[in-house]
């Protein structure tokens, strides 16, 4: 449309300019040909031979101011989705100066000699009654709004429903300070943000199987001008600063040369960062940064919100909501789980255990067929879910491996085993309870395999037994969040594990074995 568009334009103003140009050649040729060949004074032929020609040129360029704001009028609406005689009408009438300005047009012309008197003043009059018109409907929401109280009563109704409309807590919000404005606000250009928003919603429907809830945006006037912040059930989570006019280019730790900017970190890995100029862009890619804009910042900060506390966005109504799909195409599975074996809150429980390490939950009719077996015989949350980790075993496994389908991780070497085991505790649930020294061990012995996996440039992933994997994983989530413990169980027989190294008290070089044999060691 555009294309035709332009293609249009460029005819009409190819047309305009040469009726221009004839027109400055029938003024001179005329003028040349009434003196010459008609023997006409030069002041008579010019007058005579102007008029004609002004005239002429006059109809050449009427066509061409037409298409023009034709053109003006359908580009410049093209984002409305009303028909463009109403957006056209509701334009020209809303303003009574407009109407104004007409009738008194219209009443000059027809005091003009020469032109009707009747018909302008008609229309001068028909101008002046729609602009009365206009005034007594602008009036009408206002005498419909909802009137204030008179009575205590009617006040007191009003405070409370004013106070329940304040309760509420979004589940996901996205506050932005006023200079962020522009970009969470679709009319003033926001539309990429809004947009990448519904993306990652998506794309974690499909990745973790989870309905992310919707992101409330608002600006507050107590964030400063350039800072956002994203809450998850009214507690802020996560928050960051932009600057709108620059770009923000990211060292991922091989950049070299020097780009002029603004130090600062990534919002959402704390990488070295610099907030550069537009035409900087170039030279800093050249210089090996990743330069990405103000909108994608904050669209990669949302994505690790979602994945950081997709447990705490799933509640009991977005879980009934997932089962729901399930059930309206295996009735009979899920009526055979809930209510007769668990309840709704302790799928539920189950479900936000594996969210909270990342374990896709798409896969739910699975999930319910091993809660059915496993609900029947033990109905404690961390029993149950390493039963459905087990069945769930070839997606985690796919999920780990890498593009050679290798699992490249931590061992556990036995006497680091046989210290856990020590100190494992089962009630109320499964865990470790170290003394002060030990644990310092632990760690430092997880820490110490985590750093060599990096350095080989792998994922921080743990290989433990099935008894030891729950309570280790609870035991360093909260100073090693990143980490990743799979069961050697839940692993494919055939699976390849490549030891890039060991976690022990007493270091040993790893070795590449295939899963089963893991098992045997």
């Amino acid at each position: 449309f555009y294309a035709a568009m332009d293609g249009a334009n460029k005819f009409v103003r190819g047309d305009a300019i040469a009726a221009i140009i004839i027109t400055v050649i029938n003024v001179v040729g005329g003028l040349v040909v009434g003196v010459l060949d008609h023997g006409l004074p030069v002041g008579v032929a010019a007058k005579t031979y102007s008029l004609l020609t002004i005239g002429d040129g006059l109809v050449s360029q009427i066509p061409a101011l037409i298409v023009s704001t034709a053109a003006g009028l359908i580009v410049t609406r093209s984002s409305d989705q009303r028909g463009l005689g109403t957006q056209v009408m509701n334009q020209a009438l809303a303003n009574p100066a407009v109407l104004n300005a007409s009738s008194g047009v219209a009443v000059a012309m027809a005091f003009v000699p020469g032109l009707p008197v009747i018909p302008f003043l008609a229309l001068a009059g028909a101008l002046q009654a729609l602009k009365r018109d206009n005034a007594n409907t602008a009036k009408g929401p206002a005498e419909n709004a909802p009137r204030t109280a008179t009575t205590p009563e009617e006040a007191r109704a009003q405070e409370e429903a004013d106070l329940d409309a304040a309760l509420p807590v979004e589940i996901l919000e996205l506050r932005v300070g006023y200079s962020l404005v522009p970009l969470v606000t679709r009319d003033r250009g926001g539309g990429e943000l809004l947009d990448r928003i519904v993306a990652l919603r998506k794309r974690f429907a499909g990745e973790l199987g989870i309905k992310v809830p919707p992101v409330t945006l608002k600006d507050s006037l107590e964030i400063p001008g350039g800072d956002y912040r994203v809450l998850v059930n009214g507690v802020v989570v996560a928050q960051g600063a932009i600057m709108t006019d620059r770009l923000l280019a990211m060292d991922p730790g091989n950049a070299g040369g020097k780009v002029n900017g603004i130090a600062t970190k990534d919002p959402a890995f704390g990488i070295p960062a610099l907030w550069i100029l537009a035409h900087d862009r170039d030279r800093a890619e050249m210089y090996g940064f990743t330069v990405v804009e103000p909108v994608a910042v904050i669209a990669t900060h949302l994505s690790e919100v979602f994945r950081e506390h997709a447990a705490e966005l799933v509640g009991r109504a977005e879980l009934q909501s997932l089962i729901d799909i399930v059930a309206r195409r295996h009735p009979r599975l899920v009526d055979d789980l809930i209510p007769s074996v668990l309840s709704l809150a302790e799928v539920h429980g189950v479900i936000r255990g594996l969210l909270r390490e990342n374990i896709s939950v798409r896969d739910l009719r699975s999930i319910i067929e091993a809660l059915g077996d496993a609900g029947r015989v033990n109905k404690h949350p961390a029993a149950l879910m390493e039963a459905v980790r087990l069945r769930l075993g070839p997606s985690i496994a796919q999920t780990l491996a890498e593009l050679d389908g290798k699992l490249y991780a931590a061992l556990l070497e036995p006497d680091l085993e046989a210290a856990l085991r020590k100190v494992m505790v089962t009630s109320p649930e499964p865990g470790l309870a170290p003394d002060l020294a030990t644990a310092q061990r632990v760690l430092g012995a997880v820490q110490k395999a985590v750093e060599k996996l990096g350095m080989a440039g792998k994922r921080p992933i743990l290989v433990a037994p099935s008894d030891l994997r729950y309570p280790l994983w609870k035991f360093i989530h909260h100073f090693l969040p990143q980490v990743v413990v799979v069961a050697q169980q839940e692993l494919p027989a055939r699976m390849e594990i490549s030891a890039i190294a060991s976690v022990g008290f007493e270091r040993r070089s790893g070795l590449t074995t295939a899963a089963g044999a893991s098992h045997a060691t």
